[in-house]
């Protein structure tokens, strides 16, 4: 058997639904068909689960004393997710996971920045960080070459790096809920990014206007930013943009002249926002527009006549 009698029953204790198998069947399922493993209210990992040869995915929810992951695990080539909550630390030394392509944390109370080594998982595609207290990322964030998505929500991050414009793979950025108050030039670099997500950014004032060098961006959310007063002058040369999110952008009273040339526009989100009639007579020229989105109380019959002619289109 690959598992000592001793190594089983410290995994029976992990994975209760072991405990009606024999140790011959534990051992078969541990080292040849377990491929997900969620642990919750652990102490430590043991050293063996770098026998569990097919790991792929790993989730530690409220395991608050692991500090440090066994020097075993970078033997497990096949683990490429780890999804880790409700800690007190990330473990500080998960850069040995060489292989992993997707790490998610969250409600990790003692997390005051992103540690650095982070930057080692050369491998790593999707990075998602939720109610962490950082306020700001670390320059070497720009060092994960291969990172296809990024999200980060509900923290107190108030600026982004420099280096963000390095990350020349990305293709989503979420930013919800952050303390932001523009975003910086190098955002221009990232020539790959298809959704732009900021909703509930209530400091934001500004956008850059070399956002709108973006041609891949297909989908802008600026939902709840309340503190937006202007879109970026050059909005129109986002073409291949087919959902833009207002919802309740307070100070946004008027929009740019350039707007009438986002012809792909599928989606318009305008719940909520001041001067509405002004804005929606730039609406007309979307003559692509699926969906448009008003405040409740609004009177539909007071749309300009150039909207209403725009065939299928639904309000809601």
């Amino acid at each position: 058997m690959n598992f000592s009698t001793d190594e089983i029953l410290e995994w029976k204790k992990i994975i209760p639904e072991l405990q009606h198998l024999s140790d011959e069947e534990i051992d078969n399922r541990l080292s040849c068909h377990l491929t997900e493993l969620e642990c919750e209210n652990i102490s430590a990992l043991p050293e063996s689960i770098a026998k569990i040869k097919n790991l792929e995915y790993l989730s530690l929810s409220s395991c608050e004393n692991i500090t440090h992951l066994p020097d075993s695990m970078s033997e497990l080539e096949y683990l490429t997710s780890l999804n880790i909550e409700h800690t007190s630390v990330l473990p500080d030394n998960i850069d040995i996971l060489k292989n992993l392509e997707y790490l998610s944390f969250a409600f990790i109370q003692n997390l005051t920045h992103l540690p650095d080594n982070i930057s080692k998982l050369e491998n790593l595609i999707s990075l998602d960080m939720e109610f962490v207290d950082f306020i700001t990322l670390p320059e070497t964030i720009g060092q994960l070459k291969n990172l296809n998505e990024l999200s980060i929500e509900n923290s107190c991050i108030s600026e982004l790096p420099e280096t963000i414009g390095a990350l020349e793979n990305l293709e989503y950025l979420t930013l919800y809920q952050l303390e932001l108050v523009t975003l910086p030039e190098t955002i221009v670099q990232l020539k790959k990014l298809r959704t732009l997500n900021l909703m509930l950014c209530s400091n934001l004032i500004s956008i850059p206007n070399c956002v709108t060098q973006l041609k891949n961006l297909e989908l802008l959310d600026l939902g709840y930013c309340e503190n937006l007063s202007a879109l970026p002058e050059d909005i129109g040369n986002l073409t291949n943009l087919t959902e833009l999110n207002l919802y309740e952008c307070l100070q946004l009273t008027v929009l740019p002249e350039s707007i009438g040339q986002l012809t792909n526009l599928l989606s318009l989100g305008l719940n909520d926002c001041q001067n509405i009639m002004t804005i929606l007579e730039k609406v007309g020229q979307f003559e692509n527009l699926q969906e448009l989105s008003l405040p409740d109380d609004f009177d539909v019959a007071t749309l300009p006549e150039k909207i209403k002619q725009i065939k299928g289109l639904k309000i809601i």
